[in-house]
């Protein structure tokens, strides 16, 4: 009886702290909607354990701890990809940092100075102002 009350009050929790991100709007929907689906897989397992060993045994992993291990990793390598799909994302749209502008003008100045600036720094100038959706303002 006692070993399913410490993950019902983990998902309970985990139900309460994902509703409150909602209401607040710190949290998007889409992400709330995996954690949601999660808490609610480990009410139903939690409460229904028999529902894993059935799983296993259709499956035909040995032991239900396995399977529940086997998902859970499963989830987690599937939030990674997607955290990282939107980390490349969020990259792609990002314009150029403003450190990396000064560190552009240093170098432009310093090959202005030496008399080494050419068409092949002008391209090279050109083509990351491209790149990152920016004019180039050293050219």
């Amino acid at each position: 009886m006692s070993s399913w009350i410490l993950p019902l009050l983990a998902a309970g929790v985990t139900l309460f702290v994902m509703i409150d991100l909602l209401r607040r709007h710190l949290l998007r929907e889409k992400y709330a909607v995996l954690w949601l689906t999660v808490s609610l897989s480990v009410v139903l397992i939690a409460v229904f354990p028999e529902v894993l060993a059935t799983g296993a045994r259709l499956t035909g992993v040995q032991t239900p701890s396995n399977l529940l291990f086997f998902v859970a990793a499963l989830v987690l390598l599937i939030v990674c990809v997607q955290l990282s799909w939107e980390v490349s994302r969020l990259e792609d749209e990002t314009p150029c940092s403003a450190p990396t502008r000064r560190y552009d003008r240093i170098y432009y100045r310093l090959a202005d100075t030496l008399g080494t600036r050419t068409t092949a720094t002008l391209g090279f100038a050109a083509t990351r102002a491209s790149a990152s959706g920016l004019q180039s303002s050293w050219t």
